[in-house]
């Protein structure tokens, strides 16, 4: 009987990660009809509800207004609230990323425009609270000719933020700096090397460190502030285009040098493990943010990339394997702008270079098959992909823009979750203890086997694992103390991890 139930649930995930999601709802954000606007970020809580941070831009005659608006998005598409943020009335503000805490407080980093005749860029970062009210704002003290928050992460409540300064006698440093609740430097670090001005790497380990870097170098902090690790990526080879990190600490780096692509593997301890070139020649469209995952396997998926040997308009995603060796090559109608690995399967974003539309895929990890394709826009009403999250209820959210009298606005839908759920199989259950937890959880399911899925309160990804039927010892020492959920299927846990 057991093994008729496995087959059961092995059938019905399988036609569940086929069938294409069906849109719950979708709406377009305008603030102007004469304004660009654009989802810069966006954010889920456990809740699943969804925190937008849309960017707009409205030419005037001999000037430019930045007007970040900032919404709070319910799981069925109503507006809980919305904020515009313009600085003590000045429209001259950019938000690049959003975060949330624990008590769905709100936190925003960017940069504000001075106004004259040079005009130059100054690190801003807010707070809202969790009924969008503002609390504060953070500027350096620092006195610099210029400087720039570009990356903003917030772990176990507190805000790490990552970005740039410079003066004219010491040149670009890349600056890392960790703010509490209340708007206040726990600590600051300057890394001696420069950076992109729009691109500085942030990322936070399974086991609790701050992963950041610069153009040549990798660099990793302890939560206190404290040097743990470093490494020069260099080599001849500048502009750490992406970063990404696995369960297991490792970190991966994605480089240009003149029109050659290089994705690199360190350890923990920023130790070398190899080195694959030749990743193509281009990157898509001019992006310099490149999507880059890894899976609970040690694989690595990195995309948006012209091979010119096989023309210009060729675009492909390339997974290397634990070695750094090329499993596939996909060739692809859309330029990926997210990846999202989630449940053995490979999702992702991008716009067509033809048609006008753009459109979330499911592709099949292993073999590199599209499993189905939900698009939007056409060659009229035309649209490019922003963003894509997957909730802990397994929807997808998608962040897109379209085309609309010249101008782009900003266009945020809901559509199923269509991962592979077994929980929808009749008398699926799991227990899980002890809770709290130190080292070790143990999850029993009565099921054959399935996949635990373990995320952050922020519904991010930090671990996989395969279950059986027996009790399941899972090893949580790598993970930072706080609170945790364990998915199985579309059934969720919390645990606390102390």
């Amino acid at each position: 009987m057991k093994h008729l139930f496995a087959l059961c649930v092995l059938a019905c995930a399988t036609f569940a990660a086929l069938a294409q999601p069906q849109q719950q709802w979708t709406q377009t954000y305008t603030i102007d009809t004469t304004a660009y606007e654009g989802t810069n970020d966006m954010v889920t809580d456990a809740n699943g509800n969804i925190y937008q941070l849309i960017q707009t831009q409205v030419y005037l005659q001999n000037s430019t207004l930045f007007k970040p608006v900032i919404r709070k998005v319910a799981s069925n598409g109503t507006v809980v609230w919305s904020y515009i943020y313009t600085h003590g009335g000045n429209n001259d503000v950019t938000f690049n990323n959003i975060g949330i805490d624990d008590s769905g407080n709100v936190y925003l980093a960017g940069y504000r425009l001075t106004t004259g005749q040079n005009g130059t860029y100054f690190w801003h970062a807010i707070k809202l609270d969790n009924d969008g009210n503002y609390q504060w704002q953070h500027e350096l003290s620092d006195v610099a000719m210029e400087n720039r928050a570009n990356k903003l992460i917030v772990h176990n409540n507190a805000i790490y933020i990552a970005g740039y300064t410079y003066n004219a006698g010491d040149g670009i440093k890349t600056l890392l700096v960790k703010l509490d609740a209340t708007g206040s430097e726990t600590w600051k670090r300057y890394m001696d090397c420069a950076t992109s001005w729009d691109s500085s790497p942030l990322l936070i380990t399974p086991s609790g460190n701050i992963l950041t870097g610069c153009n040549d170098s990798i660099v990793i902090l302890q939560p206190d502030g404290s040097h743990y690790a470093a490494a020069d990526t260099s080599l001849g080879i500048y502009n750490n285009v992406s970063f990404a990190v696995d369960a297991n600490n490792n970190t991966y780096t994605f480089h240009w040098q003149s029109y050659d692509y290089v994705v690199r593997k360190f350890d923990a301890n920023a130790n070398l493990l190899w080195t694959r070139d030749s990743i193509g020649n281009y990157l898509a469209f001019g992006d310099w943010q490149i999507p880059m995952v890894t899976d609970g396997n040690g694989n690595v998926y990195v995309g948006s990339i012209i091979d010119s040997q096989s023309g210009m308009d060729s675009v492909y995603l390339y997974k290397l394997n634990t070695s750094g060796a090329v499993v596939w090559k996909k060739l692809l109608d859309y330029d990926p702008a997210s990846l999202v690995y989630r449940n053995n399967k490979l999702y992702a974003t991008g716009a067509s270079m033809y048609s006008g539309q753009s459109a979330i895929l499911q592709i099949d990890p292993v073999t590199a098959n599209v499993d189905w394709t939900v698009s939007q826009g056409d060659s009229v009403q035309q649209s490019q992909a922003d963003k894509l999250l997957i909730d802990n209820s397994g929807a997808f959210v998608y962040a897109s823009r379209t085309i609309g009298m010249g101008y782009w606005d900003a266009v945020l839908s809901r559509y199923t979750g269509n991962t592979t759920d077994i929980s929808e199989v009749e008398g699926l259950s799991f227990s899980l203890y002890p809770n709290p937890a130190n080292g070790y959880i143990v999850i029993a399911a009565n099921i054959d086997n399935g996949t635990l899925s373990i995320h952050d309160i922020q519904g991010r990804l930090v671990a996989e694992h395969e279950l059986n039927a027996t009790a399941n010892l899972i090893d949580i020492t790598n993970l930072n103390s706080g609170m945790y959920l364990a998915k199985v299927g579309s059934m969720v846990k919390r645990f606390v991890k102390e």
